[in-house]
């Protein structure tokens, strides 16, 4: 059950960073239509990227907790034989 909850909350989290993540690659998009913005649009090109490395590291969190629950099953299934 806990595990459940912590995957829905990883999931609901990741939902969030790649929304913030589309924003920014979106912004950079258009600020770089425009000469002089290259600040802006290396801003948002380093904040997507600093979004795509968290969302990494919490896809990475949940495929640990599925692997052992996954793990946990099988030996269970293993001892009801």
């Amino acid at each position: 059950m806990e595990d459940k909850q912590t995957l829905f909350e990883i999931n609901t989290a990741i939902i969030e960073l790649m929304s913030q993540k589309d924003r920014h690659l979106k912004l950079a998009h258009d600020f770089s239509f425009f000469a002089g913005l290259t600040r802006q649009v290396r801003f948002h090109q380093n904040e997507a990227e600093y979004l795509q490395n968290r969302i990494d590291k919490l896809t990475e969190q949940k495929f640990k907790i599925l692997n052992q629950s996954q793990k946990q099953f099988l030996s269970l299934e293993e001892v009801n034989g």
